[in-house]
């Protein structure tokens, strides 16, 4: 299922604000502190769950989707499986979201802040961009994020190489495709993270979901189609 799929909202207007304060603070979507979830391995399907906390709108959606539309690489012949868990701080580890998938599985992730049931309604006009921090990422992996103001919707995307320690990927908002989503009134936000690699076996961890307006430190990776 994907994110456009998972996210229909009632219609708003739509459009685009580019006036940008360059002093706001930076804006925490969620940086994985609250709701703690751990899932079953799963060797295919899909499969939903919505943990609660402190995050953008008191919720986060998760949904993980293995081997299908299409087959697993080599049809999973060995049967491995892949699994995600949300991990609280602890210790010198920060609050992520981990995922994890065994040799042959292809995996897809998608983590979305806002619903039809429970739209955003939050104000980013002040914001150029957004920006995901991975702790590290071992495999090569096509990244999305969509974003919803009612029915209207904008996209941005990139493949991102194997990095093994952590970097960040910003999203700046006039790179956006799609009808176009109003930066003043955002109703939903969803990630989407597919292996790109030939043979599945993906591990990443992201520490941290936010909106910026000001780039951050290197090595940070501008994502664009």
């Amino acid at each position: 299922m994907s994110i456009r799929t998972a996210f229909s909202f009632v219609a708003l207007a739509a459009g685009f604000v580019s006036n940008v304060w360059a002093g706001a603070p930076d804006f925490t979507i969620d940086n994985f502190t609250s709701g703690p979830y751990a899932s079953p391995q799963y060797a295919g399907g899909q499969y939903s769950n919505t943990q609660n906390g402190g995050m953008l709108g008191g919720q986060r959606a998760t949904s993980i989707l293995v081997c299908l539309p299409s087959p697993c690489p080599a049809n999973n012949v060995f049967n491995q499986s892949a699994s995600y868990e949300v991990r609280l701080p602890n210790g010198n580890a920060p609050g992520a979201i981990v995922y994890n998938s065994g040799y042959g599985v292809a995996p897809r992730l998608d983590v979305g802040w806002g619903s039809a049931s429970n739209p955003l309604h939050h104000n980013f006009a002040v914001y150029d961009r957004f920006r995901v921090s991975f702790n590290g990422l071992d495999q090569y992996l096509n990244f999305n994020i969509q974003v919803f103001t009612g029915t209207s919707w904008g996209q941005l995307g990139c493949n991102l190489a194997p990095y093994p320690r952590p970097f960040s990927v910003e999203l700046p908002f006039n790179l956006f495709a799609g009808p176009g989503f109003n930066p003043a009134s955002v109703d939903g936000i969803g990630l989407i993270f597919q292996s790109s690699s030939p043979i599945g076996a993906l591990d990443f961890a992201v520490t941290k979901v936010e909106a910026s307006a000001t780039q951050a430190p290197s090595p940070v990776i501008s994502c664009h189609y």
